[in-house]
């Protein structure tokens, strides 16, 4: 029971922490980002907000629900719904580039997620590590912005989600790291059983009492005196073997 605790607590410090740690949204930036209006051109008053909130992206600890599983869907339905939700975005990088003024230190990136649908994350360009390249997966905590559209290749009117986010990391390299955490918590959890069970068996065998056995001597092999005189020496070796032939 003790170790199945222990072990719980220790993998728990392995669950993976955000990428980067975004701020509570104060109550003027959701009062304002409520008023976004869907399918209309960028830049708005709600997206002057969220590229201010995101630039503080490392000021304050996040202390929030963070949805680890983005359905497209259900924003594309319901947008109004899910504005300013804090998503862990996973996906193919397809597109990068810079904004303009006065967002000349945002990037605009364009990731199509696995289920094949696009998405726009607006970030900072100070929060985005080196060598993350077009094409590589990445993954991106980011809040949910709006619902924007665009002309796609084939000349159709396209839906795609929005979203503001910081410090983005390449996949592999996330997971990577996370595996590693998770071997060094089971490694402790392995030594802190093996203390533990050190610590039992020390304990029982102080209480057990200390059995020591006995050796019982060898007895001691009784032989008659001879006398000191040969011919009486003679004789009484004589009267032996008789009594030994008789018996």
């Amino acid at each position: 029971m003790r170790y199945g605790l222990i072990m719980a607590g220790l993998l728990a410090l392995a669950t993976p922490a955000a990428n980067g740690d975004l701020p509570s949204l104060a109550a003027s930036e959701s009062s304002i980002l409520s008023t976004t209006r869907d399918h209309t051109e960028v830049p708005d008053e709600a997206f002057a907000v969220l590229a201010d909130h995101v630039r503080r992206w490392d000021d304050l600890a996040r202390d929030e629900a963070l949805r680890l599983r983005l359905v497209a869907e259900r924003l594309l339905e319901s947008p109004e719904a899910a504005r300013g939700e804090l998503h862990r975005v996973e996906g193919r990088l397809a597109e990068r580039r810079s904004m303009a003024s006065p967002y000349e230190d945002l990037e605009e990136w364009f990731l199509r997620l696995p289920t094949g649908e696009p998405i726009a994350v607006y970030l900072p360009s100070i929060s985005v590590p080196g060598g993350i390249k077009t094409g590589r997966p990445v993954t991106i905590d980011a809040r949910f912005y709006k619902v924007m559209t665009a002309r796609a290749r084939d000349g159709q009117q396209r839906r795609y989600l929005a979203f503001f986010g910081a410090a983005p990391q390449p996949v592999l390299a996330q997971r990577a790291a996370v595996l590693q955490r998770m071997d060094i918590m089971v490694l402790l959890g392995l030594l802190v059983l093996l203390a533990i069970v050190f610590l039992a068996v020390f304990a029982m065998a102080r209480k057990q009492p200390t059995r020591r056995e006995r050796v019982s001597p060898d007895p001691v092999e009784q032989r008659p005196e001879i006398p000191d005189d040969p011919a009486a020496a003679l004789r009484y070796l004589r009267a032996q073997a008789r009594q030994g032939e008789r018996s």
